[in-house]
């Protein structure tokens, strides 16, 4: 009993703690900008898991590149390539 006691004690102040952080009146901002580019470096071994006997499959790596668009970088153009 004492246990959840407990328990609900520590989800009220933390809950409490998550009400008072956000400031009244405040209106959502992203924080990654609308024209953001993206590069980057894909790395890695392959895995295999099954029934073929798969010795050390050796090394695999990629390139990408994003680039947002709009006031939104929910929508984006994205190319990739696997040398």
């Amino acid at each position: 009993m004492m246990v959840r006691k407990l328990t609900f004690a520590l989800l009220l102040t933390f809950f409490g703690l998550g009400l008072a952080a956000q400031e009244a009146g405040s209106t959502y901002r992203s924080f990654t900008p609308a024209d953001q580019w993206e590069v980057g470096v894909d790395l890695g071994t392959p895995m295999i898991i099954g029934d073929i006997k798969a010795d050390f499959p050796g090394f695999g790596g990629g390139l990408h590149v994003r680039k947002a668009l709009a006031m939104c970088s929910l929508y984006a153009l994205v190319a990739c390539t696997v040398p």
